[in-house]
């Protein structure tokens, strides 16, 4: 792992502890990797973008992160 991939999972394992969860680093990589944004084509060419299901862990570090606006 480089040195600046290093750099931030530590600062977002460092922001997720402020926020009052307590997750380590290999979890935070772990939860961070499993969240999967699907894009749904329907029939009239209209383009919807969602995010699959997530765990309880996952939806409370997406809001911490602010990643809930992205999908706007």
């Amino acid at each position: 792992m480089c040195v600046l991939a290093l750099l931030l999972i530590k600062l977002l394992c460092l922001i997720a502890n402020r926020e009052g969860m307590e997750v380590t680093t290999t979890l935070l990589i772990e939860e961070l990797q499993d969240i999967k944004e699907v894009i749904l084509v329907y029939p009239n060419r209209r383009a919807v973008r969602t995010i699959s299901h997530m765990s309880t862990v996952q939806k409370k570090l997406f809001q911490i992160y602010g990643l809930d606006s992205t999908l706007e």
